[in-house]
């Protein structure tokens, strides 16, 4: 999405974050609007005001939630991957919770997954 789609997306979801995709310009980083409505990056406890071209692309950083909040989404319809031993794992129409594709996840695994609503 471009700067100005993430102001249209902050004015419904004012906690969001965004990641910056072009590295042209910048090198990569998160921003997110504070609470007077400038968009502004963190580099510690201080902000910093970040002067975006219109055209810049960004993506949304996903949000991390319980795996049941997670499941939840999912059966609302919404788009949810989970992250374990460093893959993104994409929950589709049916899913098998799966490592590496080739046994079943344990529980000690799954609780140690890291899930996302996008």
């Amino acid at each position: 999405m471009k700067t100005g789609d993430i102001y249209n997306h902050a004015l419904v979801n004012p906690m969001a974050r965004f990641i910056s995709v072009d590295r042209s310009l910048f090198p990569e980083f998160v921003a997110y609007f504070n609470e007077v409505g400038k968009l502004v990056t963190a580099d510690g406890e201080k902000e910093s005001l970040v002067y975006a071209p219109y055209s810049m692309e960004w993506e949304l950083v996903p949000k991390e939630v319980t795996w049941q909040e997670a499941i939840s989404a999912w059966l609302d319809g919404k788009k949810v991957h989970y992250v374990i031993n460093n893959n993104k794992v994409y929950l589709v129409d049916s899913f098998y919770l799966r490592v590496d594709g080739a046994r079943p996840i344990s529980k000690d695994e799954l609780s140690k997954c890291k899930w996302f609503i996008e």
